[in-house]
């Protein structure tokens, strides 16, 4: 009898992922995701944040600062109260240290479209790390919980 057959050897996983593979990732998934560079400015928008913000799906939001998006649209907590952004997720240049923990806890709020339509989101944020490992941007994931048809 000869040697068992040796399983093929895996090559070592690539640590860097490019933005296509990243676009790739992010494309199908369920709940809007949008991802921005230090400075808050778009890089990013998956099928589901098109939908969900009612934008057309285009190039012409690439760039754009977070704060000239979010501009659209009103803004409320969970008692309807106006909603105020933190600094921070506007533009991460304000980021501290002690606000990193921010990005772990989900944040609710209730979006309000253009259509009058008003949803209930969960707002979670992680920084994305460059290979030194600093920050680098951040990506932002709009979960829906609820379509808020009482509201």
């Amino acid at each position: 009898m000869g040697p068992s057959p040796q399983p093929p050897k895996e090559s070592a996983p690539n640590k860097h992922l490019s933005f296509q593979q990243l676009e790739a990732c992010f494309a199908s998934l369920p709940n809007a995701i949008v991802v921005w560079d230090w400075t808050g400015k778009i890089l990013f928008l998956n099928t589901a944040a098109y939908t969900l913000f009612e934008v057309p799906a285009s190039d012409s939001w690439v760039g754009m600062s977070a704060q000239q998006f979010f501009q659209r649209y009103e803004w409320w907590d969970e008692q309807q109260r106006p909603f105020v952004f933190a600094p921070w997720l506007l533009d991460q240049t304000t980021l501290k240290e002690e606000t990193g923990s921010c990005f772990s806890d989900p944040q609710p709020f209730v979006l309000g479209l253009p259509s009058h339509r008003k949803v209930f989101l969960e707002l979670l944020c992680s920084l994305v790390l460059g290979a030194d490992p600093k920050p680098i941007g951040r990506f932002s994931v709009f979960h829906e919980e609820d379509q808020m048809a009482s509201v």
